[in-house]
């Protein structure tokens, strides 16, 4: 299995951009393996904690070629050699094998590398080993060198030799610059003395130094041989060479600074580097590497702030939204949002771009919306029974409560039902229903939502009496005009002979009832036939602007009936002309004054049950009241009225 690890992990290597760099490195098998040490070096540039392996071949006495395999992990030998046998088969076009001869694990506890592993490799053919230089060409040598000591120190200022018991022989300039203890001609110094090996992690001896040659060394040389501290000390990085004729080891070596902050803490110019020297071009592409990686992080971070600002910006965007649709209709915010005019009949145009926060025009600061014609809708308007009583004999965060746990279920009924809040004034509650979304089911949607609101006021109690509330229903249905007017808070409002209309029906009510007009009796009974609506008649009233309708109390439907209503207050109560009226369910009030026209009206006067708990006949004008009670046997107790306004 670790041998076709090692297979798909050269090829998976090889597709991902690794592929010049692998077949660049040797002509043929064996000066591939020496070099990939100088591969692994380069990949630990971006990885600091990796401890590369180390790899080394060579020929045995016995004409064997061996490869020598160092790592810090164990028992990666199979991995290795499904790894070389690809290499062999795609890029030289060979068929080797490999045997594992032994493996020692006989290292010092400080040593970075655990294992060694000797490798037998087998070629079913040696064309594919390309000949170098030194196979076929015997190079010229002088008689003599043509360079002086002084000259080599001079000119190759970053070198060392020493000899196999690693006292040093010669240093080059710029190493005794950095190190003044080998300034002095008759100084013995010791290699480890002044320097210490940092990779590859072997001992530092020279029996492993002529074991890695093929790997690049870097020591740590110090200023002086008492000198431990590791920041003033100098990296140097190059290759050792072993020199046979004279049993001496040279180290050819770079300063290895991989940034210019780098040079200047450590006190090294560019003109101490020598022009052949690669490590100035190094330093300088490295250079504008780190500049465009610092360039594309700061990017980053600033597309991850930006991304991060755009998700606030959109939840920020949602809550105004959800803001602005609580106190208009979703479509009109909307179109608001879009920086859209809404006209009649839907017809819609573009205008200059506007803020989403920002609902006014450039000039004039007019909302931007005019009025919008419905054909045919229903409004329903409640109220509470003696709220102006309850008022007066309780605080106002009492009253803010009970109307805050009464609206908030009227709310949800809202959603329930399909339905519009307009909205509320003191103990007043105005819906729409086709309104502004059309819907032919108008008057079916309000009808629930006024039977859900009759029976939820029986779960909120009255904080004087600690009684259930009552409330009292209008509804009305016909044509209206909507559109949001005014420039701060602005308001959705309708307008219309049908607001007032079916604020008279609920202020002509009764208490738990649901009062509705002969146009909404239509509709309920005519396009909502389906539904079984069911009705009790309350006969005719007088409307101020009206005169005399036809109203109804709704009762339910087939699948639906209202739990909290109560009898009708007038049935069996007439005299004369009315008690004809009242025998056929029909009740007359003479004479009853309706509350103004208009957009504002007086609330009523509230008047009290009598003893028998008989509700009086809902009219505008207490003397008109009294007068209709009187005719029936109802008896009248005046409470204190408050005047109050409702904006609709």
């Amino acid at each position: 299995m670790y041998e076709m690890f090692g297979s798909h992990f050269f090829k998976y290597f090889k597709k991902h951009g690794y592929d010049k760099m692998i077949y660049t490195l040797g002509q043929d098998l064996k000066k591939f393996i020496q070099n990939l040490d100088s591969l692994h070096d380069y990949l630990q540039i971006d990885n600091k904690s990796m401890v590369p392996p180390s790899f080394s071949c060579n020929y045995e006495d016995s004409g064997e070629f061996i490869l020598h395999y160092y790592s810090a992990r164990a028992g990666l030998e199979s991995w290795i050699k499904g790894m070389l046998t690809t290499v062999a088969k795609e890029i030289f076009s060979t068929e080797i094998q490999l045997k594992v001869m032994d493996i020692d694990t006989d290292f010092p506890p400080e040593s970075r590398y655990q294992t060694h592993v000797r490798i037998l490799i087998s070629f079913a053919s040696h064309s594919s080993l390309a000949a170098s230089l030194d196979d076929f060409v015997q190079p010229c040598y002088p008689s003599k060198s043509l360079i002086t000591v002084k000259s080599f120190v001079r000119y190759f200022p970053y070198h060392i030799i020493f000899d196999s018991l690693l006292f040093i022989k010669q240093s080059g300039a710029a190493i005794q610059s950095v190190c003044q203890t080998l300034r002095f001609k008759d100084s013995v110094v010791k290699l480890t003395e002044v320097c210490e090996l940092v990779n590859p992690p072997v001992n530092f001896s020279s029996h492993y130094i002529k074991r890695f040659l093929n790997s690049s060394f870097t020591l740590r040389l110090k200023r002086s041989i008492e000198d431990d501290c590791t920041e003033s000390s100098l990296l140097i990085k190059g290759q050792m060479i072993f020199m046979e004729d004279t049993n001496l080891f040279l180290f050819v070596c770079s300063p290895r600074v991989m940034t210019l902050s780098e040079m200047m803490e450590k006190n090294i110019f560019m003109s101490d580097l020598p022009l052949y020297d690669v490590t100035r071009e190094l330093l300088q592409v490295n250079q504008q590497r780190l500049a465009e990686i610092e360039i594309s992080k700061h990017m980053d971070e600033m597309t991850n702030e930006m991304k991060k600002m755009t998700a606030e910006l959109e939840d920020e965007k949602k809550k105004t939204h959800t803001l602005l649709s609580q106190m208009l209709p979703s479509k009109v915010a909307k179109q608001l949002l879009e920086g859209k005019r809404v006209a009649a009949g839907e017809r819609t145009r573009d205008i200059p771009s506007v803020s989403p926060f920002c609902w006014t025009a450039a000039s004039g600061g007019a909302i931007l919306t005019s009025a919008e014609k419905y054909e045919i809708c229903t409004i329903l308007f409640s109220d509470i029974v003696t709220f102006t009583d309850i008022a007066s004999q309780c605080t106002p965060m009492n009253i803010v409560d009970m109307l805050n746990n009464l609206y908030s279920l009227f709310d949800k009924a809202t959603e329930v039902n399909k339905v519009y809040k307009v909205e509320t004034i003191g103990d007043a509650y105005m819906v729409v229903g086709g309104v502004p979304e059309r819907t032919d089911q108008h008057a079916h949607f309000v009808s629930e939502q006024a039977m859900d609101m009759i029976e939820a006021s029986c779960r909120v109690a009255s904080p004087v009496t600690n009684l259930p509330l009552q409330i009292r229903v209008g509804m009305h249905t016909g044509p209206t005009v909507a559109g949001v007017v005014g420039d701060k808070m602005p308001r959705f409002c309708l307008f219309g002979d049908t607001v007032n209309v079916a604020s008279r029906m609920e202020s002509h009510g009764v208490p738990s009832r649901i009062h509705v007009s002969p146009t909404t009796y239509k509709v309920l009974t005519e396009k909502c036939a389906d539904k079984g609506y069911k009705f009790e008649g309350r006969g005719e009233i007088n409307i101020k602007g009206k005169g005399l309708m036809s109203t109804y109390f709704l009762l339910g439907h087939a699948k639906r009936t209202l739990k909290a209503a109560t009898p009708n207050p007038f049935a069996g109560k007439a005299s004369g002309s009315a008690s004809a009226a009242a025998s056929s369910g029909a009740v007359k009030v003479a004479n009853g004054a309706a509350p103004s026209e208009g957009r504002h009206r007086l609330s009523d006067p509230v008047f009290e049950k009598d003893e028998t708990g008989t509700p009086p006949p809902e009219s505008a004008d207490p003397g008109h009241r009294q007068q209709a009670g009187a005719a029936n046997g109802l008896q009248f107790r005046k409470a204190p009225q408050t005047a109050t306004c409702r904006l609709l």
